[in-house]
């Protein structure tokens, strides 16, 4: 799996794990999880295209933006992003978590609002 799949089926984990999390009993749409297409100009302009993952539970909206990282024939884990140290998790910029709804993530509750995602990736998981 390449770093791009990888990253972009963590993010999408994430936001099924939001889906069963917040599916408590009431209906929801599902999720919608095609990347953002950039405008020619703005793929151009970054190393690195956009993309998004959103779906809406009980009419409320999450969404995630991310850049799909572009390895360009460079080492990405461990190298270019380091071992053992905070990260933001992104390949251009922060990704973003913005939620109009109260979530849980992995035991934590998560309040409506707009978030930057950050991790700390080991040689051993994240």
């Amino acid at each position: 799996m390449t770093s791009h799949h990888h990253y972009r089926a963590v993010l999408l984990t994430l936001l099924l794990s939001l889906s069963a999390a917040a599916c408590s009993s009431a209906s929801s749409s599902m999720p919608a999880s095609t990347p953002a297409t950039p405008s020619a100009s703005a793929s151009q302009q970054l190393p690195s295209p956009p993309g998004s993952a959103e779906l809406v539970l009980n009419g409320k909206k999450i969404k995630i933006e991310y850049s799909r990282p572009s390895m360009r024939g460079r080492k990405i884990m461990g190298a270019l992003v380091p071992y053992d140290k905070i990260w933001r998790t992104g390949a251009n910029a922060a990704t973003s978590l913005t939620t109009e709804a109260d979530l849980m993530i992995g035991g934590v509750a998560v309040p409506k609002g707009s978030y930057s995602i950050y991790t700390l990736p080991s040689a051993r998981g994240w």
